[in-house]
């Protein structure tokens, strides 16, 4: 009995990615202690000076632990920071390789813990899955970050038939379709009882929709009162489309100054980025906004351009005429997220795509730019993550989903139906 552990304290061992994804992450581990390797210090040293999120979340890691100090509380209220050295002869396999140091602070520490009973478990955080696996086969407890992991996005953004609602209430936007001989197309609810009947949009910038999922996530689109409108769906749902024929119709409409146009900048896979590049924001990220600028093409030939003046449209511009204009008059920018602080929006529709691919933090810095008159729509696949140590779970969009779903002017759209025909169809269903 008396080797027994009495004490009901963790200790936890962050990896380096930890931080990177969340310098807040220090404060999440309630009043248990945690131990950050001397080489993820010297990592975050490494990675201070790099652009755009990883070089600042470095910076803000790097700062929260020196203002901590080693082996003080961490927060009132909560455990203590170490930050533990580790010798070459505890190391495993030998070798010096930043993974297995921390994989050896671990180790060397639940060795430790057997003798002082100190702590209740020993816990190795990663958001390394490879990590992970490693420490287990060395029966190091390892576990990814979950503070700010979410499912809830699962159970919502259905647009349900007349008669069902779902189950558990939500004060967000939500819609069903009403019945087809029915004087409307659908009811609106919000809060925990408000409703409302509208009819859907039957025409919208000389284009009309393809579906009453279209419909509804126009309807919220242009609603006035909803501020915030996700889509969700796979590729060739519509959702970036639709979001931008909702933009421009806005401003036509003069409802908006402007339309601002981010994605994050993050390639597809490794290995594919762009580099460096001459000339101005709209020159360096012309090709990252390709997507964007097809489907602006698409709605201006869709639109009421007389048949000539679409026959005349010379089809070796990179971008057409008309497009071209709306970026000249600068009614339509982009915005590089990597130089969206200290920003501030006022009558915008702000549109963020593929915005699974922002961390949550990188999504609080976006949503807190904006002021009056400003919509803001994001679109995006969850299935589709393309940055290492986010997953479908973790994401900013999950994130944001989760934590707006109880506000009145939110509204979560997932899409469903693939219009896109032929390979991309089959593409999107089997692969």
């Amino acid at each position: 009995m008396d080797n027994a552990i009495t004490s009901s304290k963790k200790a936890y061992v962050l990896d380096t990615n930890v931080l990177i994804h969340n310098p807040e992450s220090l404060f999440s581990f309630q009043d248990n202690d945690i131990y950050i390797p001397f080489i993820t210090i010297e990592e975050l040293d490494g990675l201070k000076n790099k652009e755009g999120e990883v070089g600042r979340n470095a910076r803000q890691s790097i700062r929260y632990i020196e203002s901590i100090r080693d082996g003080e509380t961490i927060k009132k209220g909560l455990g203590f920071l170490y930050i533990h050295n580790i010798d070459s002869e505890n190391l495993i396999s030998g070798e010096y390789k930043n993974d297995n140091v921390i994989i050896s602070t671990a180790i060397l520490l639940e060795k430790e813990n057997k003798e002082t009973k100190k702590y209740k478990k020993i816990v190795l955080v990663s958001k390394d899955c490879n990590v992970r696996l490693k420490a287990r086969v060395k029966e190091v407890n390892a576990e990814d970050y979950e503070n700010d992991k979410t499912n809830k996005f699962e159970s919502y953004g259905k647009i349900f038939p007349d008669s069902k609602d779902y189950p558990n209430g939500i004060k967000s936007v939500r819609y069903q379709i009403l019945e087809e001989n029915s004087e409307y197309d659908f009811r609106k609810i919000w809060n925990k009882n408000d409703s409302c009947l509208i009819s859907s949009h039957k025409s919208m910038y000389g284009i009309i929709t393809e579906n009453k999922e279209q419909d509804c996530a126009l309807s919220a689109l242009m609603d006035e009162n909803i501020n915030i409108t996700v889509l969700t769906g796979v590729a060739g749902t519509g959702k970036t489309f639709i979001a931008l024929l909702a933009a421009m119709e806005l401003l036509a409409k003069k409802r908006c100054k402007k339309i601002i146009i981010a994605r994050p900048n993050v390639p597809t896979e490794k290995g594919l980025e762009s580099g460096f590049r001459p000339g101005g924001v709209k020159d360096k990220f012309e090709e990252w906004m390709m997507p964007i600028i097809d489907n602006i093409e698409i709605i201006i030939n869709l639109s009421d351009d007389s048949v000539s003046d679409r026959k005349n449209r010379k089809e070796d511009f990179y971008i057409s005429k008309k497009a071209e204009e709306f970026f000249n008059n600068k009614t339509i920018k982009i915005q590089p997220l990597e130089s969206i602080r200290g920003r501030s929006f006022v009558d915008t529709v702000f549109i963020l795509d593929e915005s699974q691919n922002a961390s949550p933090k990188l999504m609080k810095t976006v949503l807190t730019r904006f002021g009056e008159n400003t919509k803001i729509f994001l679109t995006g696949d969850l299935n589709q993550i393309d940055v290492p140590y986010l997953d479908k779970y973790s994401n900013g969009l999950s994130n944001l989903i989760d934590k707006f779903l109880d506000e009145p002017d939110f509204c979560f759209i997932e899409l469903k139906q693939v219009l896109r025909k032929g390979i991309a169809e089959k593409a999107a269903r089997l692969l």
